[in-house]
């Protein structure tokens, strides 16, 4: 069983990794800020480190520097995610001590198997990362996609799922709002990191519209692009919710989840 530290100040990103780390045989230290990480990391040693790259208090760039001075880890594996997928922003996580960064929305199952390469051979891929965020259309995105969901409750468990469809409906209201009051504030890395966050809560449920919306605010540069986006947002968040709302009727009529 190897073991993970994981600094992530969003509790309910934190609760679905630590979730799916733990059901497919990690253990996971689980950490709510870089802070935390490197007195942690400091006298204790783990198999590997995985690290929020955007935290309120210590963020996790900064946690990799000094964690590579603590004798317990200064070898260790750190693996970082972002949800900026800049070169630059890719080199500055490496320079800093990350060996690995993997882009927002993380595929869990991705995260997963990194982490086991990381911890056999410090295995580097950055095949994942794009020099510039995309800005294009793939494929039509799903308001929900119901094979991520069956997925997750085969692997975590119906109680599991329950609960990040629970922490999906607590939170994206204040994420929203927090996307609001930046733009009034004109406090762009406030509406970066929850723009950041509400995407990567919505990858976690198969959220595809809500998760482009908001990855397409967030490589927005302007004011006015970032509040053209803000409507399709909430309108993807509100689908959503409306899904999760007969889940869980459908649940009490007939004491049945999906999976």
């Amino acid at each position: 069983m190897l073991k993970i530290l994981y600094a992530e100040d969003n509790a309910g990103m934190r609760k679905m990794v630590c979730h799916f780390l733990t059901n497919v045989g990690f253990e996971v230290i689980a950490t709510t800020d870089g802070d935390e990480a490197l007195e942690k990391a400091t006298h204790e040693h783990f198999d590997v480190i995985l690290l929020d790259v955007t935290m309120e208090r210590m963020d996790g760039a900064t946690a990799a520097t000094e964690i590579r001075k603590a004798s317990m880890n200064t070898s260790t594996p750190i693996v970082g995610l972002t949800g900026r997928t800049e070169t630059s922003e890719i080199e500055f996580c490496k320079q800093s001590g990350m060996d690995i960064v993997l882009s927002k929305p993380v595929d869990l199952e991705a995260l997963a198997n990194t982490l086991h390469s990381s911890a056999d051979d410090y295995y580097i891929d950055d095949t994942n990362i794009d020099d510039e965020p995309f800005h294009g259309e793939k494929a039509p995105p799903k308001i929900i996609d119901v094979a991520v969901l069956q997925k997750y409750a085969h692997i975590a468990g119906t109680h599991s799922l329950e609960g990040i469809l629970h922490d999906f409906s607590d939170l994206w209201p204040r994420k929203v709002g927090e996307l609001y009051s930046s733009i009034v504030l004109t406090d762009t890395d406030c509406f970066a990191r929850a723009g950041e966050e509400l995407c990567a809560i919505a990858a976690g449920i198969g959220a595809g519209r809500v998760a482009e919306f908001a990855g397409r605010a967030v490589g927005e540069d302007s004011v006015e692009g970032r509040q053209a986006i803000l409507p399709d947002i909430v309108h993807a968040c509100h689908e959503v919710q409306a899904i999760i709302n007969a889940l869980n009727q459908s649940t009490k009529q007939n004491s049945k989840f999906i999976g």
